[in-house]
């Protein structure tokens, strides 16, 4: 049996309650976490403003990367959060 690099999550998991609280016992075991699937046309609208909130909301919660339909909202969303820092 290998170790686990990374392990990729549904969005709607790492946005639930224990998102960010399962997000760093990941990371403290070392395991890169991306959430999956990111597209302008599945945006929550009832949590967020616009999928680029969406994204950075995800950033915030602690994710390393995510997968997106659409990268030019993604790469906004990741400049943007980047910025906060």
């Amino acid at each position: 049996v290998g170790t686990i690099d990374g392990l990729a999550i549904a969005k709607s998991a790492l946005l639930g309650p224990d998102g960010a609280a399962g997000i760093e016992t990941l990371h403290a075991r070392g395991t890169c976490v991306v959430a999956w699937t990111f597209a302008d046309d599945r945006c929550d609208r009832k949590r967020f403003p616009s999928p680029q909130a969406e994204i950075e909301a995800a950033f915030a919660a602690g994710i390393d990367a995510i997968f997106t339909a659409y990268p030019r909202t993604g790469v906004a969303a990741r400049d943007a959060f980047l910025k906060t820092r």
